[in-house]
């Protein structure tokens, strides 16, 4: 087998592990039926060089078991306690506002673990912030994640990683230039496209968003590391070579992932983009399947819970999936309506291999799919790269002098202006859209089908006689 084939297939395995330990698969029933399917496997491969495929098959399930006890082992190293004494905790994230901040605490001795801890909106918390916490605070697992419930104190401010923190504080100075450069509205769209900041919107815009099936476009992914790698590679290619600048590139992506929040769509789209410099550095050929395989596995092993109870890593993979192995299926379909510009025809194929492979994993989580959420992404997508851009540009013109902003936030104005009203025109629509909760009776066999549909080979006409 080869090395590139060995890896994919020992990532699978190991994610498999990862998510029978997630669900809570008892270790017996899960090694038996490993025992079944790989017994089932060497029979089916018999043909082959039997020794050779009963070593891999071996090699493949002690992987898979590897990740099952992966998971109980990092889960219950990770197990937070408050020592049912006053501690503190450090907030380890720039907090994510809305209604409320979200803060992702790193508790001090004599407690110890990380937790996530819900506060109103104000008083307003900052990475480095020290919180005092009394006795009476408890600590629950919700959905994989440790959530701390309990009145805090701060008790100092600025005692975080001082790289870490100026990130940070370059983030807010580029969304503080975005808000002095355009309206409140646009300023809020633009901030959540390019740096994925979304404390600004308003209720009534995050419903439109919901209505029309477009909050997505405020979730960070490949768009916006390609547009941070490409102006890296361009900056630095004027005074650096090629071996510094890749690392230098490498590194501007790694900042940009923390400086964000580190989301997992983010976070997913960083190393997808480091593994495709590394690939081109190296003069390597660059394996989509692999790098997909790659990023997941290396994910859940900095935290295996992701893989079941983070809602937003499940998306994103989905939809990167759908896009890569759908579309090729939805083509030549979509290419046969006619009247349709060429570019919105690549958008449908797009948004419709993305939906079609995400939509059971919205309708299990959420109860419902907007049914407009199909055109209004069509209508609005092939806009975003442009506005990302404009809006990366309007933020660093700005830290040279505030008036340079507006030079790219007028263009952006106006791409924000149509973005807005359709979001809000397809939001006042009334609302329409599959509302069920599928089960995995529904679930597991809808994915078959698609997983059918693009291994499926049509088969040539035959040949007329005579």
């Amino acid at each position: 087998m080869a090395i590139h084939n060995a890896a994919f297939f020992g990532a699978i395995a190991f994610l498999l592990g990862v998510a029978a330990a997630s669900i809570g698969i008892a270790f017996g029933v899960y090694a038996a039926a490993l025992a079944a399917l790989g017994i089932g496997t060497v029979l089916v491969l018999r043909r082959f060089a039997a020794d050779v495929t009963r070593a891999a098959i071996v090699v493949l399930v002690c992987v898979a078991v590897l990740g099952y006890f992966y998971f109980h082992l990092f889960a219950a190293a990770t197990v937070p306690s408050t020592a049912d004494k006053t501690f503190e905790a450090l907030v380890a994230r720039d907090p994510k506002r809305g209604d409320r901040q979200e803060l992702t605490l790193s508790l001090r001795s004599p407690a110890a673990g990380s937790v996530v801890w819900y506060a109103p909106r104000y008083p307003a918390y900052a990475y480095g912030d020290v919180l005092r916490f009394s006795p009476e605070a408890s600590v629950s697992l919700r959905y994989g994640r440790y959530v701390l419930r309990g009145d805090a104190v701060r008790t100092a401010e600025g005692a975080g990683n001082r790289l870490r923190g100026a990130l940070y504080a370059f983030k807010r100075a580029l969304v503080g230039i975005l808000e002095a450069a355009l309206p409140r509205e646009k300023a809020a769209l633009l901030a959540g496209l390019t740096v994925g900041e979304r404390g600004e919107f308003s209720d009534e815009f995050k419903e439109a968003l919901r209505v029309s099936g477009t909050t997505h476009i405020v979730a960070l992914s490949g768009y916006n590391i390609a547009i941070v790698a490409l102006a890296a590679g361009a900056l630095f290619s004027k005074f650096l070579a090629r071996r510094p600048r890749f690392l230098v590139t490498l590194s501007v992506i790694a900042a940009f992932v923390i400086a964000t929040g580190a989301e997992a769509s983010v976070v997913r789209a960083g190393i997808m983009g480091a593994i495709l410099l590394l690939a081109k550095d190296s003069g390597r050929i660059y394996s989509l399947r692999n790098a997909i395989t790659a990023t997941a596995f290396i994910m859940a092993l900095v935290d295996p819970s992701v893989l079941i109870f983070d809602l937003g890593f499940q998306l994103s993979f989905l939809a990167l999936l759908g896009i890569v192995f759908l579309v090729p299926r939805i083509e030549p379909l979509v290419l046969r309506i006619r009247g349709v510009p060429a570019v919105l025809k690549e958008h449908l194929a797009t948004t419709a291999a993305a939906q079609l492979a995400v939509t059971p994993l919205l309708l299990m989580s959420f109860g419902s799919v907007s049914l407009f959420s199909l055109p209004a992404n069509v209508l609005i997508l092939g806009t975003v790269p442009l506005t990302m851009a404009l809006g990366f540009l309007a933020g660093f013109a700005g830290l040279l002098h505030g008036a340079l902003a507006g030079l790219f936030a007028l263009p952006a104005g106006i791409l924000l202006s149509y973005q807005i009203g359709t979001i809000e025109f397809f939001g006042r629509l009334p609302q329409a859209g599959l509302a069920f909760i599928p089960s995995w009776f529904v679930v597991l066999p809808y994915y078959a089908l698609l997983v059918f549909w693009v291994r499926w080979k049509r088969k040539p006409p035959h040949a007329a006689i005579g």
